[in-house]
């Protein structure tokens, strides 16, 4: 991960990316494929409008990446609004950090 210079702890600094998954159109036969599938009621609006997904490295007590997401297109600034409070937190003492360095708490609206 390429930190400004002023991170010294690398270990502290944990990688935010945010993905947009564009949008296709989905049959009402392809919706009930999904839905027998998975045996739950599907949203066909993720695949209409598309979504965006801001993934958070894991965490030490966390096997996987924490995910936030939203239906359609979305800026950063509205994905890190997702973020509960209790995750911030939980996670004081880490700074979450986005590829080209932007911190990812310099986009929260208090």
């Amino acid at each position: 991960m390429n930190l400004p210079i002023q991170y010294k702890d690398e270990n502290k600094y944990k990688l935010a990316i945010t993905v947009f998954i564009s949008p296709k159109e989905i049959s009402k036969e392809e919706i009930e494929k999904l839905e027998k599938r998975y045996k739950k009621k599907f949203d066909s609006k993720y695949l209409n409008e598309g979504w965006s997904l801001l993934m958070i490295d894991p965490l030490p007590d966390y096997d996987n990446p924490h995910y936030f997401h939203k239906i359609g297109k979305c800026t950063r600034k509205e994905l890190v609004q997702l973020i509960p409070s209790s995750f911030w937190e939980e996670y004081n003492e880490y700074e979450f950090v986005f590829p080209n360095g932007d911190l990812v708490k310099d986009y929260l609206s208090y």
